[in-house]
């Protein structure tokens, strides 16, 4: 089948039934028809869509002026296609001043195809640094091995904030798979401890609760909850799927810091996933935060793909500030040292 732009999701379910199955088999949960379904829902601002698909694949973009980005913003850890990337898609697309694609995978065989198709295209392409990735590899190991080769550091506290906690009163871990009104109030719970928590509110507070139902409804889902005394005082969402487990949303009630819940919640988190789940790999996500170095083995890099149309006075000047950025980022260290 020929690859064609989709202006709605309904129009792709519609036309291509088994994409939705097909994307949720392959790749990341960040790469799957229903993450993106449920971003464009109730994680973005009013776009237009442009979802370009066959019957192996979507890449899901969006239109904005003289621009077209992929359909990811802060809630996106990765992008790609869903499923396998759609052929001879280039042609089907209006002719922009900027294309921007982030994060990827830089090890993906669509980041090296995109470049080099954009290329062909006429556009001046490169790439730039996203953000760092910290990751374990499980390498078959049982939880207990994994803790085991941890620093002492971080079992000593995962053990006094256990012993913390038992002093505090009755405390529980619950671990949340399916929908239901038990679900409900996990996620209930979370938000409220995300209320206590120093992160700032969500900018689209229907997108988590909502992305926690399409992860139950896939089987992706994993939403732990530390109770204390029948209060929520830490929880965490983690995504898993195809083997890794995503550790996507995180917190801890302020008032609580003393009894290292948000360690303690961790630590059973990792249990589950290497001991029951049996994943090969769990991925901290975006950022380079010092404690991800705690619970993780490697990092790498997401990065993103920028092409300018030179032909128009738009993408000339984009490109412009693109590379005097990058100019000046080489050039910063030199400076600082005169």
């Amino acid at each position: 089948m020929t690859a064609r732009i989709y202006s709605d999701f309904p129009s792709l379910r519609k036309a291509l039934p088994r994409l939705h199955e097909l994307s949720c088999g392959r790749g990341s949960v960040f790469q799957s028809l229903p993450w993106f379904e449920n971003l464009f829902a109730h994680g973005l601002v009013a776009s237009t869509p442009l979802l370009l698909a066959d019957e192996e694949g979507c890449l899901p973009l969006l239109e904005d002026g003289q621009r077209i980005y992929g359909l990811s913003n802060y809630y996106s850890s990765l992008f790609g296609p869903a499923g396998n990337i759609p052929t001879n898609i280039l042609p089907l697309l209006p002719r922009r001043a900027l294309i921007d694609l982030q994060p990827m995978d830089i090890a993906a065989p669509e980041f090296g195809h995109l470049k080099s198709e954009l290329a062909t295209a006429g556009y001046w392409v490169d790439d730039y640094f996203c953000f760092g990735n910290w990751y374990l590899d499980v390498a078959g190991r049982s939880f207990s091995d994994y803790l085991g080769s941890r620093a002492s550091q971080l079992r000593n506290n995962i053990q006094r904030g256990k012993g913390k906690l038992g002093k505090a009163g009755e405390w529980q871990i619950v671990i949340h798979r399916q929908a239901g009104d038990e679900l409900e109030q996990a996620i209930r719970a979370f938000e409220a401890v995300y209320a206590q928590s120093w992160k700032e509110p969500e900018p689209h507070p229907n997108f988590i609760p909502n992305m926690c139902r399409m992860a139950a409804a896939q089987g992706w889902l994993r939403l732990g909850v530390l109770s204390l005394n029948g209060q929520a005082v830490a929880a965490q969402i983690w995504l898993t799927h195809g083997g890794i487990a995503n550790i996507y949303k995180l917190a801890y009630d302020e008032a609580a810091v003393r009894y290292s819940a948000g360690s303690v919640l961790t630590a059973a988190m990792m249990e589950y996933a290497l001991d029951t789940d049996k994943v090969h790999e769990v991925d901290y996500l975006t950022g380079d935060e010092p404690y991800k170095q705690d619970w993780m083995s490697h990092r790498r890099e997401r990065r993103g793909i920028i092409a300018f149309d030179l032909t128009q006075w738009a993408g000339f000047k984009a490109a412009a500030r693109h590379w005097a950025g990058r100019c000046w980022r080489r050039l910063r260290p030199v400076h600082a040292n005169t």
